[in-house]
């Protein structure tokens, strides 16, 4: 009896077992706050990655960023089209910021392409024109060795290619990366109806003047 009184009272004997499943419970929500914090980091973070400055390539991005004014933006989208080979659509827009006190005007044309998004000044337009009609009649005759690629970018990292294959096929790819990232995968002749978009956006834009 004394023994057993004694092992009672002993503060160093093992815990009874409904410690096991309150120490389990304490574990759970430790878990619980850490993974909690791990989010609410990665979610300012990404946070603090939208809010920081992102830097103006165009002229058109910079009159619209402009602070300190009245900026008024005008856009028309022109159209859309649909590459061959994977669907994805390709869409172009006028676009123009003016400064309402001084008058200043910026015009040029914003190409989407799924989450990317370019923006090309108007001063881009006819050699991006010239430069896509060329790379759409580009093959395999351009250069003596195997294989081809021919790029055009743009300041805002808009990009036109075209290039070859084993299967002997001519490929081609469109993509927009000044904000966010979108590509899509066609033919030569999807660089013709791109061509044929940007015309009719740079006919808006003249009109603007």
């Amino acid at each position: 009896m004394a023994d057993q009184d004694s092992e009672t009272m002993n503060p160093t004997a093992y815990p009874p077992r409904l410690g096991r499943p309150l120490l389990l419970v304490f574990l759970f929500i430790a878990l619980g706050a850490l993974t909690a914090s791990f989010f609410m980091l990665r979610d300012r973070m990404a946070l603090a990655s939208l809010l920081a400055p992102v830097g103006k390539k165009t002229e058109v991005q910079k009159l619209g960023a402009k602070t300190g004014a009245v900026i008024i933006m005008g856009y028309s989208e022109i159209g859309t089209m649909e590459t061959k080979e994977d669907g994805r659509k390709v869409t172009v827009e006028a676009r123009e910021f003016i400064d309402a006190a001084s008058g200043t005007r910026q015009a040029g044309i914003v190409i989407t392409i799924g989450d990317g998004r370019s923006t090309v000044d108007a001063d881009e337009v006819e050699p991006l024109i010239r430069a896509v009609q060329t790379i759409a009649q580009t093959n395999k005759s351009a250069t003596k060795l195997a294989e081809f690629q021919a790029d055009y970018r743009t300041r805002d990292q808009f990009r036109v290619s075209s290039y070859s294959s084993k299967e002997k096929k001519i490929g081609a790819s469109i993509s927009a990366a000044g904000t966010g990232y979108g590509n899509t995968f066609g033919e030569p002749a999807d660089l013709e109806a791109l061509s044929r978009l940007l015309q009719k956006a740079q006919s808006v834009i003249a009109g603007l003047k």
